[in-house]
């Protein structure tokens, strides 16, 4: 299957919040990835952006396990090797991998060593804040997102689905 894939912000918690596009892109979308955690029904962004979803959307939550924890970390990059090795996906996004490596929760040398070899043949992506310079000098494109602005400084915690 080729498309087109989106990443896509559904704002602060209410849909008519979100941005004019985010709901257009969403309203277009045959198919809709959305994150789940384990211990609970539903998604928060999927109710966000429900208003916006057609009914012959094809809806697929999958699991994004928001732990820190070594072993589920680990049991992470062996499906994200698998997915190089096997060449499976043309896209592949390794969220918060940047974080991970910064707190040692894998080798960084491992990834690294790993990530040049399989290099060119999935469009790779990693987020997170505080890559590390040996990553930074591998990619081929590198962003810096800066806070400008957030509302934990007036005193307003994190929020379920929004903020993890």
């Amino acid at each position: 299957m080729k498309g087109k894939l989106y990443g896509i912000g559904v704002g602060p918690g209410d849909s008519e919040l979100m941005t004019v596009k985010a709901a257009r892109i969403v309203g277009e979308a045959d198919i809709i990835i959305t994150p789940k955690t384990e211990k609970k029904d539903g998604s928060v962004a999927l109710n966000i952006a429900s208003p916006y979803i057609q009914e012959h959307t094809e809806i697929v939550p999958v699991v994004f396990p928001m732990v820190l924890d070594d072993a589920t970390q680990a049991e992470g990059w062996e499906e994200a090797k698998k997915i190089l090795i096997e060449d499976t996906a043309d896209l592949l996004i390794l969220d918060e991998l940047n974080i991970v490596l910064a707190t040692g929760m894998l080798p960084l040398e491992e990834v690294i060593d790993f990530l040049k070899k399989y290099k060119g043949k999935t469009e790779i992506i990693t987020t997170g804040r505080g890559a590390p310079e040996e990553l930074i000098d591998i990619a081929d494109l590198v962003t810096d997102m800066q806070e400008i602005k957030h509302y934990f400084h007036k005193g307003v915690s994190s929020r379920d689905g929004i903020d993890h």
